[in-house]
This record gives structure tokens, sequence and C-alpha cells, in this order.
């Protein structure tokens, strides 16, 4: 005991006891800073996972929006859902029909889909894959009135919820469907997808590295789980996640990080994210007492060590000093160099005392925060893989310059550059120049934070220098307190999709133009069969003026001017029937090839020298049913067209060849035609062109581009009535400065010999049965509305010997005959008249007796007549209007003068 008496020895005691504290000391400082930093990492690797989770949910939930979308754009759902709604059809039916559509032919194109429904305007479920929802009133709930609230082309996500059709918990997805014979995209319902929950359990349950209590989980803006939990079953929409994270994230819009209580009440570290999206928050945990637990033994051996030690300092004070300055250097040094970057570094100390105990905690801690640095490279490795693989283009961009710093390899797919090069690319050089200034206008809204992001479609210009359509969505990167340098851009390429909404509007004009011409081809049947009226009743009375011996041979000459002129009216009430498909043709088996080469003298005989002339036919002995005068009526309208269109000269090219047109050739040109075998002439010149906003209208009457004088505006519109009326079609296309070319289609005839027999044979007979004697004194009663026409025919008729009966409409008609039936031989009907027409009456005189012969008159031709549900059989006789007395006088004495009665 006598050292401690002495000064050194009291100093060497006292040394011994103080250099105790710095145990202690370091042990605590440790232990502190350890904690802090683990609680920081474990913060950091928690925010990656659930950023990480974020972008793969949301990538997720956009698929199936999209996929959602897609459907509503199906023709066949809109077409059914319409005629439901129109009443159209049995409705049983035509539900039938659309519930097996959308289960054969769209649930098993997603394997997630659990049900699809079909909702009508006033929120009826029309058609469902489940049954019992089906008739269902669902106008009140959110997923219909937030659907219906959308704009086509977008989607809406209903929250998270119970399904009792399906008993499983569902979410679903709805998208406005739109009617396709409206021109506003009017709204004629949703379509709503129904996806198993579970399909969310894939993003958030993958438990790897995270420990026995690490989780990942959503909440919606109610605060109630919609995923699976790791401690609770069955907590999917059932367990309630009232925490502190979630509130501050629901109220704030803000991501949280920190160290709370979780929804079991257990401290936890976690880091939480909100989908604004959705209104939901997710949420990456782990128990905070696992997280610590090899600290809390640090924690031990250091109270234990500095207890230990100042028992054991007087005994092994000495020890002590002279042993504990080499392992702290070791473990100094070895501090340093982990602290340096050099994680694989440990301290080579096997001592059991404190310093072998600090020296194995050091070790202990640095082999975790190796392992959680490498979970970290995991995790981000994982993101890059989700940013490179994602099936969309994806890219940051410097705000302020446009440059881009980072794309992915379907960006460069989009562009068609390669990853090199777009780095060294701004964004302005691949945007067209049209869409440049908006986009700017966006970016600059975006550093103000007056967007939080936006959407719009743009084009691209191609690495090759073609357009690429895109839909792209940016959103900026944000860092707490300082404006956005970069953002984020998400493309998606549309140019597919913008090239399909081209091509059905081409197909609307088309049946708008086809629309029009029908309309206008109807109205001048209407003004030809009034013509007509007008046209025969003049042309009697100038007859009965050319036939009265007293008129001197000056107004002779008149009245046969006046003749001529009814002539050339009445061709001009032919080409407007001709237009309208109304006028009367002698169809014929015709080999085309003698058309055009019939043609070609009329055509040799007005070309200027300046114009070259060939002629390249094909298709030889391929025979149409056509009546020849009216094909080379078209082909010569066609070919003096194409002469007036070269009026400095040029070349004029005529060809015909076979050509098989399937329906997709019809369906894509607007033409109501059956597919089949058809002839195409081609007439083509080198002359002015047609412009393109004329074009439409070429097939119009009375419009034309030619001088006053030089043109009547007839020639297209007879062209494409002609044609029409044989069953074909014509296609014009021209290009302003380097000429035009019509090609007609004339269906080929599949049976020859057969159809134009049955059209000849009744010519043959009125041939053989007219006479120069047309006088008689048979009874005849006359049946026209018209007084004129009636009066005048009334007149030639009994200037001819007949005793004529007028009658004035259809029920005086029938009075009449009645009255004389006895003595009429043959009645003379204009096919409309009002109370009964024609066919109604000779009807009547059928059912009363069968020996009365009938011809039937009308203005309008025979096809409209059928239109119109009036129907002159095969073998009755049908004289159109206008026709000449006497030739009327003739077809009279024809059938009375017949060995065999026709009626």
């Amino acid at each position: 005991m006598m050292i401690f008496d002495k000064i050194k020895g009291k100093l060497l005691t006292f040394g011994l006891c103080i250099s105790l504290i710095p145990i202690c000391v370091i042990s605590t400082v440790y232990y502190i800073t350890a904690r802090e930093k683990l609680r920081t990492r474990q913060i950091d690797a928690l925010s990656a996972m659930a950023q990480s989770k974020k972008i793969h949910l949301l990538s997720l939930i956009e698929s199936k929006k999209g996929r959602t979308i897609d459907f509503s754009s199906d023709g066949f759902i809109r077409d059914y859902l319409e005629k439901i709604n129109r009443g159209i059809s049995s409705h049983d039916l035509l539900v039938k029909s659309l519930t097996r559509h959308l289960a054969n032919n769209k649930k098993p194109l997603d394997s997630h889909i659990e049900g699809i429904s079909v909702v009508n305007m006033k929120g009826m479920v029309v058609a469902s894959t489940y049954k019992e929802w089906i008739g269902q009133d669902i106008s009140g709930q959110e997923i219909f009135s937030e659907g219906m609230k959308l704009f086509p082309g977008n989607a809406y996500v209903g929250p998270a919820h119970f399904c009792p059709y399906g008993h499983k918990n569902i979410l679903s997805i709805t998208a406005p469907l739109t009617s396709r014979r409206s021109k506003n995209n009017e709204k004629i319902g949703t379509i709503i997808n129904c996806y198993d929950v579970g399909i969310l359990n894939t993003v958030t349950t993958g438990y790897e590295g995270s420990g026995s209590t690490g989780e990942v989980y959503l909440v919606n803006k109610n605060k109630v789980m919609i995923t699976n939990s790791r401690f609770f079953e069955n907590a999917a929409i059932r367990q309630a996640v009232d925490t502190e994270p979630v509130r501050k994230i629901l109220e704030s819009g803000k991501d949280i990080t920190g160290v709370y209580p979780d929804y079991r009440g257990v401290p936890v570290v976690g880091a939480g994210r909100y989908i604004k999206e959705y209104s939901w928050v997710l949420l990456a945990e782990m128990d905070k007492a696992e997280l610590f637990a090899h600290l809390n033994s640090i924690k031990l051996i250091a109270l234990v060590t500095g207890a230990a030690s100042g028992v054991s300092a007087i005994i092994f004070g000495v020890f002590f000093a002279l042993s504990v300055s080499c392992p702290i250097n070791k473990l100094k040094m070895t501090t340093e160099a982990f602290a340096s970057g050099n994680l694989s570094e440990r301290v080579l100390i096997k001592r059991n005392d404190e310093i072998g105990s600090l020296a194995q905690s050091f070790n202990t801690m640095a082999q975790e925060i190796q392992e959680k640095n490498r979970a970290l490279s995991e995790s981000e490795e994982r993101f890059r893989a989700i940013f490179e693989q994602a099936a969309v283009g994806v890219a940051l961009i410097d705000t302020n310059t446009g440059k881009f710093l980072k794309v992915n390899k379907k960006y460069c797919s989009i562009t068609g550059y390669s990853e090199e090069a777009m780095l060294s690319t701004a964004c302005q050089d691949i945007t067209h120049p049209d869409d440049l200034q908006e986009g700017l206008e966006n970016v600059e809204k975006l550093k103000k934070g007056e967007l939080q992001e936006f959407s719009r479609e743009k084009r691209y210009i191609h690495k090759d220098g073609s357009l690429v359509w895109v839909n792209i969505t940016a959103s900026p990167m944000w860092k707490k307190g300082e404006t956005p340098h970069s953002h984020i851009v998400i493309v998606e390429n549309i140019t597919q999709n913008k090239r399909i909404e081209e091509e059905k509007e081409k197909l609307k004009e088309h049946l708008i133009h086809a629309q029009r011409l029908e309309t206008v081809g109807r109205l001048t049947s209407g003004v030809a069969h009034n013509f007509n009226n007008l046209l025969m009743a003049i042309m009697g009375y100038a007859n009965l003026l050319k036939m009265d011996t007293v008129v001197n041979a000056k107004c002779q000459t008149y009245i046969q001017n006046i003749l001529s002129s009814l002539d050339k009216a009445a061709d001009l009430t032919q080409s407007l029937l001709a237009f309208s498909r109304r006028q009367t043709i002698n169809l014929q088996e015709i080999p085309l090839d003698s058309i055009i080469n019939d043609t070609e003298n009329f055509l040799t005989g007005i070309l200027r020298e300046n114009i070259r002339f060939k002629i390249l036919v094909k298709g030889k002995n391929c025979y149409v049913l056509a009546d020849r005068t009216q094909i080379e009526q078209v082909l010569i309208n066609l070919y003096s067209n194409a002469i007036d269109a070269m009026p400095n000269g040029g070349t004029l090219n005529v060809s015909s060849e076979r050509k098989a047109l399937d329906a997709c050739f019809m369906e894509m040109h607007g033409f109501n035609r059956e597919p089949g075998e058809y002839m195409a002439i081609s007439i083509s010149d080198t002359g002015t062109g047609i412009r393109e906003d004329i074009k439409d209208r070429i097939f119009e009457p009375f419009f034309t581009t030619k001088e006053v004088g030089k043109g009547t505006g007839l020639g297209l519109s007879m062209v494409h009535g002609m044609v029409e009326q044989h069953g074909g079609f014509v296609t014009c296309s021209s290009e302003p400065g380097k000429g035009t070319t019509f090609t007609l289609y004339l269906p080929l005839l599949k049976d020859k010999g057969k159809a134009a027999a049955e059209k000849e044979e009744g010519l043959m007979k009125a041939e053989a049965g007219r006479s120069d004697n047309v006088s008689g004194k048979e009874m005849i009663l006359l049946a026209e509305d018209e007084d004129d026409l009636r009066h005048v025919l009334e007149k030639y008729l009994e200037m001819y010997g007949y005793e004529v009966i007028a009658a004035a409409d259809g029920d005086d008609a029938v009075k009449k005959y009645r009255k004389h039936k006895a003595g009429i031989r043959l009645a003379v009907l204009d096919v409309v008249m009002p109370k009964k027409n024609g066919k109604e009456v000779y009807e009547i005189m059928q059912q009363e007796t069968s020996k009365i012969h009938t011809i039937f008159m009308s203005g309008y031709s025979e096809d409209i007549l059928h239109t119109d549900g009036i129907i002159i059989e095969k073998g009755l006789h049908f004289v159109p209007k206008p026709v000449s007395p006497v030739g009327l006088l003739y077809k009279i004495r024809q059938i009375l003068d017949a060995s065999v009665p026709v009626a």
C-alpha cells in the first residue's frame, strides 16, 4: 500500500482512473454515432425503396388505364351500346352478344381482369361479365360519375373495394365510350374494367432484404390499407391505418421520413411517398427494435465495460496503460480507412476486453453497413432496369438548356438516335418547329412552379426525317428550397393512332360526299319528272299545230324548230336522270375492248397536233352488261375534258385491265359495292390538273371551271350517274400542274348471254308489232293528273278516231272505268297520281275484268317507282315521259293489234 502513499503512486492511481473516462466516452460516442449513421442509411434505403415501388406502381396502373382506354375505342362495343341505347333490334340479343364479346374477346387480353362492364348514359349496366351486375343502377357510384366527366381517350381509377359478384377486392378503372356516328364524339356510356387488387401486391410484397419486420404497403385517402399486410391476414380493404405520417402526407401532399408508431402501435423507421394521382400513400417501414438491435448490445457492452473498468482499473491500471495504446491506434487506423471508403476494412484485434469488444462491434457494424450499401446498390440497379426497360420513353432533361441528361432505350427507339447522340442533343433540336413555342412556355411554367406537370401531343423529327407523333408527360425534379433544374419526361409513340384517325376522317369525308351526291341526284330526278310532263304537253300541242293544214310554211318551220328544241330539252332531262341514276338504259352483253376501240375514230378526229394519244387494252374479250351508247358517251366526255385540260399539248393515255377488288378496297374508297372482278378503264392526261379544294365537287351537276359558254357542268355528273347506273363507280386522282386520271370500274359479267337475252326479248317483240297505221275506233281510258298533258293527249287520240274517256286522278279513273268498262279496250294510266296511283287503278280493273290492256306512263323511270313501292311487273307496258304523241299512238296500236292479250 506504500505505493499509494507516494505522489507517484497517487498520480499513477489518478492516471489509471482518468484513463477510464475516455474509454466510456468513446463507447458512448461510438454508440450514438453508429445509431445515427445507421438510422440515416436505413431511412435513405427505405426512401429509395419507396420511390422505386412508387414508380413501379404508377407504371402498372398506367398500363391498366391504357388497356381500359383501348377497350373504350372498340368499335363493336360502341356500336352495340348505341344500338341498345336507341332500342334497335332485340335488346336481350344485343346484350347477350355484347356480353359474349366482352368475355371472349376482351377479358382474355389481360389475365388480371376480373370483370368488364358496359354502362349506358343513365348509369345502368347493360352488359357485364358479372351476370349479376347486368341491369344494376350504378348512377350514384363514383366510378360512373367520374368516368362520365372524362374526355375521350382518358381513364379514371376508382377506389379499391370488395366486389360481392367476384368475391374479391377489386380496383375499378373506367373510360368513356363515344358514338362512332357522332361528329363531336358524343358520349354514350362508359366501360369499367375490374382488376384484382392483388396486382398491387406484386409491387409491394417483395420482402427480400427487408429483415423480419420490413414491409411496404399502400393506404388510400380514407386511411385504409389496400394491399396485404406482413403481420395481419386479410388486411386489404379492412385494416385502418390512421397514423401520423399518413395524416401528414394526405394533408400536405409531401413525402415524409422518420421514426414513428405504425398501425400496430410499434415504433418503426419509415419513408412515405404521396401518390397524388390517386390520393394514395405508399409506406416502406422496418421495426426500430430490429434496426437498432445490435447497437443495444454495444450499449450494454459499453456500460458493463465502464463498470468493470472502474473495479479493475486499480489492479490492472499499469497493464491497461501499456496495452491500450497499440490496439486503439489500430482501431483508429482501421476507422480512418473505413471512413475513406474502404468498406472491406476490419479491425484485426483478438482480445476479450473492452477494446476487443469495441473492435468486434466495429467489425459487426462495418459488416452491416457493407450489406446495407450492397442492398442499396441492388435497389438502384433495379430502378435502373425499370428505367431502361420501360415500355414508354423516359428521359431526364435540363430545364434551363433543354439538353438530355439521361434517356432510356425506348426513347432512343422513338427518335431513331443512339443514346450518345441523344445526350449531346437538346429537346428543341428534335421538336417540330410548329410545336416548339408551346413546349418552351410549359417548361417555363414548370420552373416557376405554375405547373406541377403537363401533358400534350407533339411531333418529333425522327433521325430519318420522318415525323413521329408522341404524347408527352413532363414533371419537374424538385429539391427542397430550390427551383427545378431538370424535369422528367415520359413519351408514348402515338403515330399509328394518328394514322388511324386520319383514315377515319377520310372515310367520313367519302361518306358525306356520297350522301350529298345522292341527295342532289334525287332532287334532279324530281325536277326531270316534272319537266318531262311539261315537255310532253308542249310537244303534243306543237304536233297539233304541225298537223294543222291552215298553218303556212313559215310557221311550219317555226313549229319544227320548237320540236327540235323540245328534243334537246328531252336530252337535257336524260342527262339529269343519268346523273341521278334514274335513266332507263338498254343493257347488253358487250366486250368492253370493242367500245374503247370504236371511240378511237372519234378521238383521232378531235385531237390537236400537239397531243399524243395511246390506247392500251389489256382485258380483251371481257364482257360487261352495259348500254353501249351510254358507255361511249362516258368515254367521249372524258376524252373531251382531257383534251380541254391540255391547251399547250401533252399526252392522253387510255388503258383497260381486269382487277379483283376486295372489301377493304371498297371500304377505303367509300363505295357501296360488292367485292369481285371489275374492268378498270383509265383515262389519263398530262394537263393542268384539278385543285384539291374543288375535287369533291366535280361530279355535281352544273359545276364547271370552264369559261361561260364553254361548258354546261353536266359532263362529269353524267359520267358519274351513268357509271353508277351500270353498277360501277368512278375514281379521280389529280395533281395540279401534272395531270389527272379518271378510272371507271364496271363489274365483269359472270353468266354471259343470259341477262342480255332477257333485256332484248321485250324490245324485239315491240319492234315486231309496230305498224304504220296508228288510227282506231276503240274506247280508251286516259288517266293523267296534269291538265295540259291530259287535254293534248285526249285531243290527239280523238283526232285518230279513238273514243277517249278522260280522268283527272285515280279515283276518277276507277269511277269512269266502272261506268264504261263494257266498251273500254285499253287504259293509259299515269303511274303517279293523286288519291290512287296508276298501279292501284290497274289492280282494281284486274279484279273486275282481265280483258283490258294497260299502258303505264311516268316522268320517273321504273327503278325510282320501285323505290317508292310502285312495282310494274314484268310483261306490262311502260312508256317513259316525254314520249311524242305519235310514239304513244304506235304503242297503242301495237298492243291492240297483238294476237295475244298482254294483260
